[in-house]
């Protein structure tokens, strides 16, 4: 966020089955498998913050479950398609 601004495009990581992690402190609101974004992360930091962490091979935290920064929450898949 920058000025108090959302962004609204979201960070491509890199490839490769390596561990995702949390980049700040919060709760986990969703922790699952959705259609359209595969393995899915949603992390409540309050205030109206979240954030989303889309396309994990595995997802390694629980609904209801504190994270604390640098806390791994699943792992990244490979992806078959090249980055458009």
């Amino acid at each position: 966020m920058v000025d108090g601004q959302r962004r609204h495009r979201p960070d491509l990581c890199h490839r490769g089955r390596r561990n995702r992690h949390r980049p700040q402190a919060g709760n986990v609101v969703f922790a699952g498998t959705l259609t359209l974004t595969g393995g899915t992360v949603v992390i409540d930091h309050g205030c109206g913050v979240k954030s989303y962490l889309y396309g994990l091979e595995t997802v390694g935290v629980e609904r209801g479950q504190s994270v604390s920064a640098g806390d791994p929450l699943g792992t990244a898949g490979t992806d078959p398609q090249p980055d458009l």
